[in-house]
């Protein structure tokens, strides 16, 4: 016990330093700022009345002065504020291997240009009875536990996070998608007209159909539900592909708007700030919409190359991460300007859906026939 209290009190100074550290560069930062904004403001200021009151003599007297207060007011450089804030990581340690185990530490570090180093740390589901056909979209569940859509054995698949089949449950057609709420329930899109609502156990609990921007009903059968995403109000957020719209739902499947996209919403996330980001797959870009639909950008590849996105998610930094299946990559974007930062990996063939586990330093990748979990490299 004492041991644990001392690696406690231990871990909460390293912390408290960490962020200690991190006010103090931007207090810095901030009082140059003020410190050069008071200067400038000064300057303008002098230099305005001058020219609105004073005489032709005034301003004779003051030329020197109020000219090279004014060339300083044109060239000034503010010093730069990062914008990336310092990422506080705690690494927790393995209890009870030793007697001088630590708790655990906290690493306080800048982001460095690109996306750090991501290594493949195990791959499963390419054999035994949890084998996949035809993998796709993938979800946490609160236990950490890995559920995969399979269109190709009409199932979501339950993985543990270290790989070891744990259940399936049966979906009628082809299940594209699935995403977790916070009570543990399953939401499938299916490609039909409805979306369908498991609970833990995997027993059906109810479905409804989406609404289209014209306030028609999707129980036609040309309807085709695949993306699907909630969003930061809670809210369910479900892509046509035929018609082209996104039907926005409470958990319960109340309907409350929807709205044309570009694209077939294919794939669907939601950044911190709300925006919402569509993959259409093949031959298409990445379009990026606000919470109430109106688009604001588009994503493209990178570099040229083939361009079929498909799987995203979103990390706590606010960058997303997206699947490329035609050069068989996962890029980073930055969610706030659209930037692309970097590849993360290319040790995959066709990654489909992508999700994040263990506090985020991993990566879970969804290929057809496997699913592949790669582990961030600090």
């Amino acid at each position: 016990m004492k041991l644990l209290k001392d690696s406690r009190n231990k871990l909460k100074g390293e912390l408290t330093k960490a962020v200690s550290d991190r006010k103090k560069q931007l207090d810095c930062q901030k009082d140059e700022v003020m410190i050069q904004q008071t200067r400038l403001q000064t300057a303008l200021q002098m230099a305005t009345e001058v020219v609105k009151t004073g005489s032709d003599y005034d301003l004779a007297l003051i030329y020197t002065s109020l000219k090279t207060n004014l060339t300083e007011l044109r060239d000034v450089k503010l010093a730069p504020v990062d914008k990336q804030k310092a990422a506080v990581h705690f690494k927790p340690a393995h209890i009870g291997q030793e007697t001088t185990q630590k708790l655990g530490s906290v690493l306080a570090k800048q982001r460095k240009e690109g996306v750090g180093v991501w290594k493949l740390d195990r791959s499963f589901g390419n054999g035994g009875a949890g084998k996949l056909k035809d993998g796709c979209g993938v979800a946490i569940t609160h236990e950490g536990d890995i559920a995969v859509a399979d269109r190709g054995d009409s199932a979501v698949k339950i993985y543990k996070k270290d790989g070891q089949f744990k259940s399936s449950i049966k979906i009628p057609g082809s299940p594209w998608n699935v995403v977790v709420s916070s009570d543990d329930k399953l939401f499938v899109t299916n490609q039909t007209k409805t979306v369908s609502v498991y609970d833990g156990k995997g027993n059906l609990k109810h479905q409804f159909p989406t609404t289209t921007p014209d306030n028609i009903s999707s129980d036609d059968q040309r309807t085709k539900h695949m993306g699907l995403a909630i969003d930061n109000y809670n809210n369910l957020l479900v892509g046509e592909t035929t018609q082209k719209y996104i039907s926005k739902h409470h958990l319960d499947g109340t309907h409350i708007t929807s709205f044309k996209v570009p694209i077939s919403p294919v794939f669907i996330t939601v950044s911190l700030d709300a925006k919402i980001f569509i993959s259409g797959g093949m031959d298409t870009d990445v379009h990026i919409l606000n919470e109430n639909g109106v688009h604001l950008q588009t994503l493209t590849a990178p570099q040229d190359s083939g361009w079929s996105p498909y799987g995203m998610c979103c990390t706590s930094t606010n960058e997303i991460y997206i699947s490329n299946t035609s050069s068989g990559v996962i890029y980073c974007y930055s969610a706030e300007t659209g930037a692309y930062i970097g590849c993360l990996t290319k040790d995959v063939s066709f990654p489909v859906g992508l999700a994040l586990i263990d506090e985020e330093e991993k990566l879970v990748v969804v290929e057809t026939k496997c699913v592949k979990i790669f582990k961030q490299q600090i």
